[in-house]
């Protein structure tokens, strides 16, 4: 439903969201200000569709693995360290004690073996 969506594109979706939300207050006179709804986000992801595509993007791109030549290392790679961590998390298990802390230095046994 969002490909193709800006960091901008979303903020609109939002505020847009609490536009009809508003809008759904001011029909119930004594009601609290309204909860922004799943059928809030939908009437403005409608519209911000509508500007989306009317601008020369398209909703979802139309381009497969098979269109793309020469990039089987890179499609291998990101199936490695993006989607199988997802698909089975339990083959990637990772301790929290193993790999790279955010300094850049490593835990592990062999590495601190090495430092010594």
């Amino acid at each position: 439903m969002s490909a193709g969506f800006s960091e901008s594109d979303f903020t609109r979706l939002v505020n847009g969201a609490a536009r009809y939300a508003l809008f759904r207050r001011s029909k119930e006179t004594d009601q609290p200000l309204s909860e922004v709804t799943t059928d809030d986000f939908l009437e403005a992801l409608k519209r911000l569709q509508y500007v989306v595509t009317n601008n020369g993007f398209s909703t979802k791109p139309d381009v497969t693995w098979d269109d793309v030549w020469g990039l089987d290392h890179i499609r291998q790679q990101l199936y490695e360290h993006v989607i199988r961590p997802f698909k089975s998390p339990e083959e990637c298990k990772v301790s929290e004690d193993d790999g790279w802390d955010i300094a850049g230095f490593c835990d592990s046994e062999s590495e601190i073996s090495r430092r010594d």
